[in-house]
């Protein structure tokens, strides 16, 4: 129950993080794309024809004062011009023909389109996908805000099942929605405006802004399916790493009495130098650490713990006492031969690698 307690606090904190998220990286993209080459925004808007505005540069507007003439567009509309070229194009665009007709009157700015083989529906193209420029950089800034929060949530908070549930009933949602061509996701516009008004966090919900934040599903989808190749990724090398620590820790128990015979006789035949390096012992007891600090519950394992931190962090130069370095390890073998978890592990080992035997033998 603490579990699931702190675990519906952590997702409520990542739900508020989602947004201020959001804005900041899209305008990091923004930013980015912007130093590296402006030039991305206008091969994006013709079709990667022209690295440069080929429609509305300073040059250009010298030369056919087509600024201008928007200028007196606005003012025959009674607007204002804003800073935004993005929101001053989607406000032309408004009445196209409009904005077409009062173009066609610059005859210096249409005989410099013609020169380029240019004509005015390649320019309203080009506008509609600047004007579409945020939409688009914002698609982007919210599948990558909600692929940061997700393996945040795997990575640092544990989060796997309930990022899979989620992600299956989106994909279900999104493709019933998609089957229906949206039919199935309008029915539950009532339930989430009768929410918000319960909740108190739109009074005055209605069905546009229901319809905007269900054409963000399919972005928030396809972080699922990222996080989804993360994690698989992620299992796989999981997997490869603990099968090597497998391998490793089971050679170590099985050579521990190869080298408990070798300690002994050096103690018996070679009393007049009692002493040996650590270093002689060619055993990396990095792997038997590793495993039994994923193992701190079980209290065998913690002794061969400190043993094998003996062991490491000894100097390994310095020689030790032939009998001393035997009972560390005849004491090694005693605690893994206690440990059930270990030796559940690798007899596992040595099924898998039977099985491996007999599966070469049929082949």
């Amino acid at each position: 129950m603490d579990n699931l307690i702190r675990k519906s606090i952590i997702a409520m904190i990542m739900l508020v993080m989602y947004v201020p998220l959001n804005i900041w990286l899209s305008s990091s993209l923004f930013n980015l794309v912007m130093k590296v080459d402006i030039g991305i925004f206008y091969r994006y808007a013709t079709d990667n024809k022209y690295g440069e505005d080929i429609f509305f540069s300073e040059k250009i507007d010298k030369e056919t004062k087509v600024s201008q003439t928007i200028q007196e567009i606005f003012q025959l509309k009674g607007e204002l011009q804003t800073d935004s070229i993005q929101d001053t194009f989607a406000k032309l665009l408004e009445d196209e023909h409009f904005f077409i007709q009062q173009i066609e009157k610059n005859s210096e700015y249409i005989s410099y389109l013609t020169s380029k083989e240019l004509t005015t529906e390649d320019l309203i193209t080009y506008m509609n996908l600047i004007a579409d420029l945020n939409s688009k950089i914002m698609n982007g800034s919210f599948y990558l805000s909600a692929l940061i929060l997700f393996l945040l949530m795997y990575l640092l908070f544990e989060f796997r099942l309930e990022l899979y549930f989620i992600a299956g009933v989106l994909y279900i949602f999104t493709t019933l929605s998609t089957f229906t061509s949206g039919i199935f996701a309008n029915i539950f516009f009532y339930p989430m405006r009768w929410m918000s008004q319960i909740m108190r966090v739109n009074l005055d919900y209605n069905f546009e802004e229901y319809a905007m934040y269900i054409e963000f599903l399919p972005t928030i989808k396809e972080a699922f399916l990222s996080f989804i190749i993360f994690d698989t990724v992620v299992l796989a090398w999981r997997e490869r790493r603990k099968k090597r620590r497998t391998m490793k820790i089971t050679e170590i128990y099985y050579s521990i009495d190869e080298i408990i015979n070798v300690l002994s006789n050096l103690e018996v035949f070679n009393s007049n130098s009692p002493f040996i390096k650590v270093n002689k012992i060619k055993v990396d007891f990095n792997y038997l650490y590793k495993f039994t600090k994923t193992k701190k519950k079980d209290p065998a394992l913690k002794e061969v713990r400190r043993l094998t931190l003996m062991l490491l962090y000894r100097n390994q130069s310095i020689a030790l006492l032939t009998k001393d370095v035997l009972n560390v390890m005849e004491r090694l073998k005693q605690e893994l031969s206690k440990s059930i978890v270990f030796k559940s592990e690798i007899d596992q080992h040595y099924k898998f690698v039977m099985v491996s035997k007999q599966n070469a033998k049929l082949k």
